[in-house]
């Protein structure tokens, strides 16, 4: 376990131009009259998978080693993931957001990697044992 600080973008985003094809699901009903009388209804749903081009991505790396591939069109992916912002810097160490300038002091850097982290509340276990004996 070292010292050193480890930033990096959280991500970086690449645009590529060109044409790319995307497999869409769509739901085709097939609505068939059934009964003694044919007055009722059977409703059958299925899902159907079809071919869709589409013009520009952005390929997206993320520094823990995984990448993902979004069509330039699907601008709502886009905006949650940040694409179009300025992408925060991530210490890899501890998975924190730091500040693009950040410049800690070596006792920073200690009480970063050793703090406490907030978790959900704990529950079986030790906290059971302890509330059981009353203590």
């Amino acid at each position: 376990m070292s010292g050193a600080l480890d930033l990096k973008p959280a991500f970086q985003a690449e645009k590529l131009e060109g044409e790319f094809t995307r497999t869409v699901m769509c739901i085709e009903e097939d609505i068939r009259k059934v009964g003694p009388n044919q007055d009722k209804s059977l409703i059958i749903r299925k899902l159907v998978p079809r071919q869709e081009k589409y013009e520009g991505a952005y390929m997206i790396y993320f520094p823990q080693g995984h990448s993902i591939h979004v069509a330039a069109d699907d601008v709502e992916q886009l905006q949650r993931i940040g694409v179009f912002d300025r992408p925060d810097y991530v210490d890899m160490n501890t998975g924190e957001v730091v500040p693009a300038n950040v410049a800690l002091s070596p006792k920073e850097i200690v009480e970063r990697r050793t703090r406490t982290r907030i978790g959900p509340n704990r529950t079986g276990g030790l906290s059971n044992l302890t509330e059981e004996l009353g203590e």
